[in-house]
């Protein structure tokens, strides 16, 4: 039996009146799946055709490749090309598509 079944078929044999402490019990099972998603690597890094791998930097890494601040970047977040959201809360910047779009920013 699948998990997804398993957990279908806890929901339906659950008495009526105990499915408010199930619910609260699988919102706190979801908030660890989706944290184990958000830490753990779907699949490794693939090599780019040029050969360097995939690499996603934190927002403290990304600032201070970019000599920023960390309260700029979640500021500009939305607006920066190599920002990828991974979760609901959650920020991390393509660390290529950041040296990318470095380079090409007038110096000032």
């Amino acid at each position: 039996m699948s998990p997804a079944e398993t957990l279908t078929a806890l929901v339906q044999e659950t008495p009526t009146s105990d499915l408010p402490a199930l619910a609260g019990e699988l919102a706190r099972a979801l908030t660890a799946v989706v944290a184990r998603s958000a830490t753990t690597a779907a699949e490794p890094a693939r090599p780019a055709p040029d050969g360097h791998r995939d690499e996603l930097l934190s927002i403290d890494d990304a600032a201070a490749r970019l000599s920023v601040k960390v309260s700029w970047l979640y500021r500009h977040a939305r607006d920066l090309p190599f920002t990828r959201k991974i979760g609901h809360r959650t920020l991390r910047f393509d660390a290529r598509g950041l040296e990318r779009w470095a380079a090409n920013r007038p110096r000032s």
